[in-house]
């Protein structure tokens, strides 16, 4: 993650890495956090794919995040831990999500907007 943010110190990745529910995998690889992923990410299963982007993403520190579905491969733990992660989000940042699932709006959105696209 280092290529996200070179002042990412590897205290700040850790934490991270906790925060996305990630740390527990990766600390198990053969070389930790300095393990390069396989081609396409085949070291790594969908769910965990999608929170190292949005590990990703928060190194980076931005002040506008975009989420395209996503808890779309997450299972319903992962899928509350992620719920979790964006509210503190929240609290710094702007988020902008893109979904399908209502109750995901239900539980974060403060406001929201409905595109019909048969109506376009």
């Amino acid at each position: 993650m280092q290529y996200v943010n070179n002042q990412l110190t590897e205290d700040e990745l850790i934490q991270i890495l906790k925060q996305v529910n990630l740390w527990h995998y990766i600390n198990e690889l053969p070389m930790g956090v300095h393990t390069q992923m396989s081609e396409a990410g085949k070291n790594f299963s969908e769910g965990q794919k999608q929170r190292l982007s949005l590990a990703r993403a928060i190194a980076k520190k931005p002040t506008i995040y975009l989420m395209d579905e996503p808890t779309s491969a997450l299972d319903k733990e992962n899928k509350y831990e992620l719920i979790n992660i964006i509210k503190e989000l929240l609290k710094t940042a702007m988020v902008v999500i893109v979904t399908h699932n209502q109750e995901l709006c239900k539980e974060l959105a403060e406001k929201s907007m409905i595109i019909n696209m048969e109506e376009l």
